[in-house]
């Protein structure tokens, strides 16, 4: 196994999850990966390098207040790529 930020993967599935509860704004694959770099950017990394440490960061999921501002911080990427899409 590689080293890989397990946040990427929480953040793209929580945008799945907020776009599709949302009519705001596009949800194009351009307009997706903006809001996911613009979300990483401000979000703690949770690197993993084994089996045991992913499946330690899935825990994470759990977390309330993580969540939280995981889906509060797509909702503002969500607002920025909208109103300045680059397409």
């Amino acid at each position: 196994m590689h080293i890989q930020n397990y946040m990427e993967e929480m953040v793209n599935r929580e945008i799945d999850s907020v776009l599709s509860l949302s009519n705001s704004g596009c949800s194009c694959e351009q307009c997706r990966t903006d809001i996911a770099a613009w979300v990483l950017n401000r979000m703690p990394a949770i690197y993993v390098v084994s089996d045991n440490g992913r499946t330690y960061s899935k825990l994470k999921e759990f977390d309330y207040q993580l969540k939280a501002e995981l889906t509060v911080r797509i909702v503002e990427a969500s607002n920025i790529v909208a109103k300045n899409p680059r397409h």
